[in-house]
């Protein structure tokens, strides 16, 4: 959670990784919705 957090801070424009992370995170929340 504190990770998401941070790259939904940073966001695309100051880390352009930061996408990839996104959909990481999504694709992680959709199989666990524990976690969202």
């Amino acid at each position: 959670m504190k990770r998401h957090i941070i790259i939904a801070d940073d966001g695309p424009e100051q880390n352009p990784d930061s996408e990839l992370l996104d959909s990481f995170w999504q694709q992680a929340i959709n199989a666990v919705p524990e976690i969202a």
